[in-house]
C-alpha cells in the first residue's frame, strides 16, 4: 500500500469566498457577478443537474503569466447527491434555488427565462 497526495501550487494567503457550501450570497463587483452568473448558466444547461459551491479565489499569476484571480476549491451539488465530498443532493441545489438573486450576467445570458426554473 501506497499514501497518495494531492499538492496544489503556494497560493496567495488572501482568499475570497464566493459561495460556501450552502451559502449562496449576491457578491459584489464584477467577478463575483460573473460567477454566480456561471453557476445559473451550468444549473441551466445541465437541466438542474448541477450547482457549483464553495467557490473562492485568491490573487497569483495565470498560466498567460498575467496576474488575475485563480479560482479553486469548488464542489458541486446534484440530483443524486454522489459527485463527491459535501454534496448535499437535491437539498443543495434547493438552497442554491432559493437563494440565488439574478444579476446582469444572468440577464444578458437569457437564464432563468424557463418555466421550471425558480431561481429569480
Amino acid at each position: 500500500r501506497s499514501i497518495v497526495w494531492l499538492l496544489e501550487p503556494i497560493r496567495n494567503s488572501s482568499v475570497t469566498h464566493y459561495s460556501s457550501t450552502m451559502d449562496h450570497p449576491a457578491g459584489t463587483g464584477q467577478l463575483a457577478h460573473i460567477l454566480s452568473g456561471f453557476v445559473h448558466y451550468c444549473f441551466q444547461e445541465s437541466e438542474g443537474g448541477i450547482v457549483f459551491a464553495d467557490i473562492q479565489g485568491s490573487s497569483g499569476r495565470l498560466s498567460s503569466n498575467a496576474m488575475g484571480i485563480i479560482i479553486f476549491d469548488m464542489m458541486t451539488h446534484t440530483p443524486a447527491g454522489d459527485s463527491g465530498v459535501e454534496d448535499h443532493g437535491p437539498k443543495g441545489i434547493e438552497k442554491w434555488c432559493d437563494q440565488h438573486d439574478c444579476n446582469v450576467f444572468c440577464r444578458m445570458l437569457e437564464l432563468g427565462v424557463g418555466d421550471d426554473d425558480d431561481s429569480e
